[in-house]
């Protein structure tokens, strides 16, 4: 990352929201990574931010281990976590660097059985990242996997009312739509699970995978998950200082929360614990034996 460019998980206390908020990875994802991978000796998570996959996958790997992210704030996080793994730390390395001059910090010739990059893919020219990792970064037998997630929104949790569940889509696309405009990456791929993408252009083998979720959350959590939005903290550190500036996850806060407070008097109920349910779809790719196009 240049010295002059903004950090976009840089925020005050943002890495480590996200690295506490931030959604896992199901097993079925680790064991399909794990189960498509043919050699266990070196691994890279490229825009690893926090670790999140990266813990996931690292101990069935016996060689170089290397936690890549342009972000100093998220890759101190990730450190922070080594030492409450078994892995040892000297076959860790921790690289801050653009997704693109990865190899410069590395020994020459280094190459990787699985390369993964974790609601990262977004971030980069797509064409351009995958020929850099056939060409710099994959073993001839290696695998990428690409993989990430988005929130759809969500329902209030009130089954017994299906009309005013719908209300809290509303609020999210709300909130969503002042915020959309401020990411610096293509959101839109990402909400596509980049299904937009042929990878078949760059990789012989592809695979691909899907999985829905939905949880029911407390309203501080999915405020924290609001808050770990880039585009969110871009929007706020553009904008804030502006005497008119409506920060929108307070608008959103107010919103919510007077919707429930009206809907559990109208009924003469207690507040739920947890009253939103978020769905959340993840993605996966499987990309094998890529092929050299420049």
């Amino acid at each position: 990352m240049d010295k002059q460019e903004v950090d976009p998980f840089g925020f005050k206390g943002q890495a480590q929201d996200y690295d506490i908020e931030r959604p896992k990875y199901s097993q079925n994802f680790v064991n399909k990574i794990l189960s498509e991978t043919s050699s266990f000796n070196n691994f890279i998570d490229v825009a690893s931010g926090t670790g999140l996959l990266f813990y996931e996958l690292a101990n069935k790997f016996q060689g170089k281990l290397v936690v890549q992210d342009r972000s100093k704030k998220q890759l101190e996080v990730a450190k922070e976590k080594l030492s409450k793994t078994q892995l040892n730390p000297s076959n860790v390395d921790f690289v801050e660097s653009d997704a693109f001059d990865i190899h410069k910090h590395l020994p020459e010739n280094t190459k990787f059985d699985l390369v993964t990059i974790a609601q990262a893919f977004h971030w980069v020219d797509n064409d351009k990242f995958c020929q850099y990792v056939i060409n710099n970064l994959l073993t001839e037998n290696g695998t990428f996997a690409v993989c990430g997630y988005f929130c759809e929104g969500f329902d209030y949790n009130t089954p017994e009312d299906p009309e005013f569940a719908k209300l809290g889509q509303k609020r999210y696309d709300e909130f969503y739509s002042t915020v959309l405009p401020h990411f610096d990456c293509d959101r839109t791929s990402l909400d596509l699970g980049h299904t937009n993408f042929d990878f078949s252009k760059h990789f012989e083998k592809t695979g691909f995978i899907r999985e829905k979720t939905q949880v029911e959350l407390p309203l501080e959590r999915f405020y924290k998950y609001l808050g770990t939005y880039s585009a969110y903290n871009i929007y706020k550190s553009k904008l804030g200082s502006n005497p008119d500036f409506g920060d929108p996850l307070a608008v959103f806060k107010k919103n919510v929360e007077e919707d429930l407070k009206g809907y559990y008097a109208k009924h003469n109920i207690s507040p739920k614990e947890k009253p939103l349910v978020m769905r959340m779809p993840f993605f996966l790719w499987i990309l094998k034996n890529g092929k050299k196009l420049i």
